[in-house]
C-alpha cells in the first residue's frame, strides 16, 4: 500500500470551502431582501411591532404611575410615545427616544398607518394604572395589503387582525 493509500483525503480544501461560502453568500444576498420585500411579511412585522409598542407604553404608564400619550405622526408615517410631562419614553427595543417613523426605517419604508377612531392630532392615552382612555383601531397598509390592530377600551386588550390565523395579546 505505499504512500498514496495512506494519504486519503479527510476533508475539504481551503479553496473548496471558499467557493462554497461564496455561493451561499450570493444566494443569501438575493433571497433575504426578496423575502422582506413581500408586503405580507412587512405588514405582519409592522403590526406586531405596533401591538408590542402599545403594550410597552401601557406597561410604562402603570410602572411609572404617570399618564402616557401614544401619538400618531402626520401622513401615516408612524408614532411616538411621551409621558405626561412631554418627555419621550425610551424605546423598548433598546434604542433612544420612542419614535417609529416608517419613512426613515428601511424595513418599513412605505407602510402607512391610519387611526380609524382618532381625529387628526388626537392621542391614545394610558392613565397612571395603564388603562386606555378609549378603544381604537389602527389600519396598516402596504403594497395593496392591510392589517388591523385593535385596542379595547379600559383594559387595553390588543388584537391584530389579518395575520395568518390572527394574533391576540392576552396581556401576559
Amino acid at each position: 500500500m505505499g504512500r498514496t493509500a495512506s494519504r486519503r483525503r479527510r476533508g475539504f480544501t481551503l479553496l473548496e470551502l471558499l467557493i462554497t461560502l461564496a455561493l451561499v453568500s450570493l444566494v443569501a444576498a438575493f433571497a433575504v431582501p426578496a423575502y422582506y420585500a413581500q408586503p405580507s411579511v412587512t405588514l405582519d412585522n409592522a403590526a406586531r411591532l405596533l401591538a408590542r409598542d402599545l403594550r410597552a407604553a401601557q406597561n410604562r404608564a402603570a410602572g411609572m404611575g404617570r399618564e402616557v400619550e401614544f401619538r400618531f405622526l402626520d401622513a401615516g408615517d408612524g408614532y411616538e410615545a411621551v409621558d405626561e410631562s412631554g418627555h419621550y419614553l425610551r424605546d423598548p427595543g433598546g434604542g433612544g427616544a420612542f419614535v417609529r417613523r416608517y419613512s426613515r426605517d428601511a424595513v418599513f419604508e412605505g407602510v402607512q398607518l391610519y387611526c380609524m377612531d382618532l381625529r387628526r392630532g388626537e392621542a391614545l392615552r394610558f392613565d397612571t394604572q395603564g388603562f386606555v382612555d378609549r378603544g381604537a383601531r389602527f389600519l396598516l397598509s402596504y403594497g395593496g395589503e392591510e392589517r388591523l390592530v385593535e385596542i379595547a377600551p379600559g383594559n387595553g386588550f390588543l388584537e391584530v387582525i389579518g395575520l395568518g390565523g390572527g394574533w391576540v395579546d392576552d396581556g401576559r
